[in-house]
């Protein structure tokens, strides 16, 4: 085998695992998009369920001791935009 066949069939070789390595990056790329849009869609499921137990605890529909304190910072901070708002 001469110099330049030799050359061709290394350079096959490094094509052949150069897709191998791109198709495995390909895949770990896919598969960490997957794990951020879960990862916001759960972030997102909690933003809701914070929204309304909010909503239940200000009508007076949820007590609990637990969340007091939550409630009593979003009043404080709602009135204080309103009043940024009002000026």
């Amino acid at each position: 085998m001469g110099f330049l066949d030799k050359a061709k069939e290394v350079a096959g070789q490094a094509a052949v695992k150069g897709k191998e390595l791109a198709g495995e990056a390909a895949q770990k790329a896919k598969e960490e998009a997957k794990e951020l849009q879960l990862k916001r869609d759960l972030n997102n499921a909690y933003d809701d369920l914070g929204k309304a137990a909010f909503d239940l605890a200000d009508q007076g529909q949820l007590t609990h001791d637990g969340i007091t304190a939550g409630v009593e910072r979003i009043r404080s901070l709602r009135a204080e935009l309103d009043a940024l708002n009002a000026s």
